[in-house]
């Protein structure tokens, strides 16, 4: 064996820094991954979302290495679980996930934590990252005209709510669906602006 093999080096661009506490990205275990003999990471998505199930997306991914050994582990991304910034992105996120959870069990390297602009606990231990996805602050984000209505950032009221049901009934709209795909979370996850906006679309179809 190598002695690249024997000793993998995980580079200087693939750690950031989180309350003081040096953390290895997915990048950089991915790169210790091909130091050592991957030879395959197979994922598949074991579910899909919908309205049905939350909008909670599974994917399970395989890691195989030059040796014969495997190692298999799931990943999970639903409203509940994934920075605000990247709502919508449920199966991209949940398949990192799943990547991130079986190099980390594989290679033995726990200091990896759950979400870079998420973080929970000073305890990264067992955590994987996601550090392609970073939480994007609402106040980054540029402001349409109809976003700055509605409530802003306070959750949308039951009066909103029940206004999307009642238009979306009576124009044949799957509203669910319809919410969904225009800000990727359920209508009861809603902020007042952004109830305000799917209002005043269904008021113009």
């Amino acid at each position: 064996m190598s002695d690249s093999k024997k000793n993998p080096k995980i580079k200087k661009s693939g750690i950031m820094n989180i309350h003081g506490k040096d953390i290895v990205t997915y990048e950089g275990v991915l790169d210790v991954a091909h130091q050592v003999g991957i030879q395959k990471i197979s994922t598949k998505i074991v579910q899909l979302p919908s309205v049905d199930n939350g909008y909670m997306t599974i994917a399970s991914t395989t890691v195989v290495f030059d040796d014969g050994r495997e190692f298999t582990d799931v990943g999970d991304a639903s409203p509940d679980n994934v920075p605000r910034g990247c709502a919508g992105r449920y199966v991209s996120m949940a398949s990192t996930r799943s990547k991130g959870r079986a190099l980390s069990d594989a290679l033995n390297i726990k200091n990896m934590v759950e979400d870079a602009g998420q973080v929970r606990s000073q305890d990264y231990s067992g955590e994987v990252i996601d550090v392609e996805y970073r939480e994007v602050k609402q106040e980054a984000l540029p402001a349409a005209p109809e976003v700055r209505n509605g409530g802003g950032s306070k959750p949308a009221t039951q009066k909103q709510i029940d206004l999307i049901e009642m238009k979306g009934k009576k124009k044949s709209i799957d509203h669910h669906n319809y919410v969904y795909n225009k800000f990727g979370k359920k209508l009861d996850q809603l902020c007042g602006s952004e109830a305000d906006a799917i209002i005043k679309e269904l008021d113009k179809k």
